[in-house]
């Protein structure tokens, strides 16, 4: 039986949290850089600057850091990547990107 509670608010950015499914005793870790391309909705959002941002599409190997496990796990999911502007209290330009990875399947889960 799965444990919803510790998969709540979690990201790509700290995998390192997510328990092995398989031994339940390691963490799975990023094993690559994940793969994203950009969705027709992030096109769509790209065009007209929306403000939620650009959304991807991801993909990501994970591997159990559990030296007897070692047992090697799949995500996919959305990335979406922010562009905020803003003005500090001087009226000069604050500018940053934020990127948020949210896996939606693992396999096997």
């Amino acid at each position: 039986m799965i444990n919803r509670e510790l998969w709540k608010n979690k990201s790509f950015q700290n995998i390192n949290r997510y328990p092995c499914p398989y031994c339940n005793t390691g963490i799975l870790i990023g094993q690559n850089t994940p793969i994203k391309h950009i969705t027709n909705e992030g096109k769509f959002n790209e065009k007209y600057n929306h403000p939620n941002g650009v959304i991807y599409a991801f993909s990501g190997m994970l591997k159990c850091s559990n030296e007897k496990c070692k047992d090697v796990v799949a995500v996919i999911g959305e990335y979406t990547d922010v562009h905020i502007s803003n003005q500090d209290e001087y009226g000069n330009p604050l500018e940053f990107n934020l990127g948020l990875y949210q896996p939606k399947n693992f396999y096997p889960n």
